[in-house]
């Protein structure tokens, strides 16, 4: 849907368009948005929070040459640098968690505009939702400093990525771009920006640990998944490497293309557009 509704009628009953035809409108318009949008726009977002964004696209589609061209055009604008610690990111003395040197792009919050809902979910301090399973916390090497956003309480773990109050939620970071070029330019065979090696020993050496002296894709994707855990990535990197998920508590294996990790179109939605098609599974 292109343009605006204004009224109600037949013409409203849309089919879903293919995936291809999804990935060609959101990928024209971030690159529209990123040639328009001024190199600074306050808390607002400029044109390296589209070439970002354009990134994550890229690296979802498989298109690896795009991917690491556009993240390398955020990491090469010099205007963002990692924090020296990953705590940097999420910890704060306080109720509240400004923006950083590192945030490419962030929702804003303060005790005038709400709560951040994440913290209700995640947060120990709050419903605590969110268990997290052994099997995780396993895969951090010893020293690895992004562990200590993991705390055991009553025989449960919880991340603390959550826990200020009125947090700012980082959507968009430069690790991530590291990590998106990597992979990218290990996949493509090139080094656009960097080597993978070198991209992926600057996430290491921020997270305390000792550089590789060789890189692989499991190393890399291995180092995304502990970088970004729980900011709402792991099932689009569990579907674009055809990966499984295993939920330790009912013994389950689910492959990438399970109808189960998929929602359903809500019922009303079906029920107002006969054109809707179901999702599998439902």
């Amino acid at each position: 849907m292109l343009t605006p509704t204004t009224t109600i009628s037949d013409a409203n009953n849309v089919s879903r368009n293919t995936v291809a035809e999804v990935y060609t409108q959101v990928i024209t318009d971030l690159t529209t948005a990123e040639a328009k949008l001024p190199a600074s726009n306050g808390i607002f977002a400029n044109k390296y929070a589209a070439a970002a964004l354009l990134a994550r696209v890229y690296l979802q589609q498989g298109n690896y040459p795009a991917a690491a061209a556009a993240a390398s055009r955020v990491i090469s604008s010099n205007r963002f640098s990692l924090n020296p610690n990953y705590g940097d990111n999420f910890l704060s003395s306080t109720s509240l968690l400004a923006n950083t040197q590192e945030d490419i792009f962030a929702l804003q919050f303060s005790a005038q505009s709400g709560t951040n809902d994440l913290n209700t979910f995640y947060s120990q301090n709050r419903r605590a939702d969110v268990e997290i399973q052994q099997q995780f916390i396993s895969l951090f090497e010893p020293g690895d400093d992004r562990s200590t956003l993991y705390q055991k309480v009553n025989g449960v773990y919880y991340t603390n990525k959550y826990d200020v109050l009125y947090g700012n939620i980082k959507l968009i970071r430069l690790d991530e771009m590291y990590l998106i070029r990597a992979e990218a330019n290990f996949r493509a065979g090139t080094q656009v920006g960097a080597a993978p090696l070198g991209d992926i020993n600057t996430i290491r050496q921020r997270a305390h640990l000792p550089a590789l002296a060789a890189v692989t894709l499991p190393a890399i994707l291995k180092e995304r998944r502990l970088e970004l855990a729980f900011e709402g990535f792991r099932l689009g990197d569990v579907k674009r490497n055809m990966e499984s998920a295993f939920d330790p508590l009912t013994n389950t294996t689910l492959p990438w293309n399970s109808p189960k990790l998929v929602f359903p179109i809500p019922l009303p939605q079906i029920n107002a557009n006969p054109n809707l098609v179901q999702n599998a599974g439902y």
